[in-house]
């Protein structure tokens, strides 16, 4: 999943809320300089995960999801300012 924007935006956390019981691998990645970069590096999800990350600026974020019969409900990033 890719998410564009037209302007850089500040981006402070980061949520994904599972649509099944199955454990799933993700991480979140911004990119920098054509690259993509990991904002968030492998987390293991149950059910919720939300996470505080040190704020970023970005126009395209991804969710590189890993594991079987993968199911997301839902994905978010939020500007946190703490």
């Amino acid at each position: 999943m890719i998410t564009r924007r037209d302007a850089a935006k500040a981006i402070g956390a980061a949520g994904l809320l599972s649509a099944s019981a199955r454990l799933i691998g993700y991480r979140v990645e911004v990119e920098r300089d054509n690259r993509w970069v990991p904002i968030l590096p492998d987390q293991h999800l149950d059910r919720v995960g939300l996470h505080r990350i040190a704020r970023v600026q970005a126009k395209r974020v991804r969710l590189v999801l890993a594991g079987r019969e993968i199911a997301v409900a839902e994905f978010g990033i939020y500007d946190e300012k703490g």
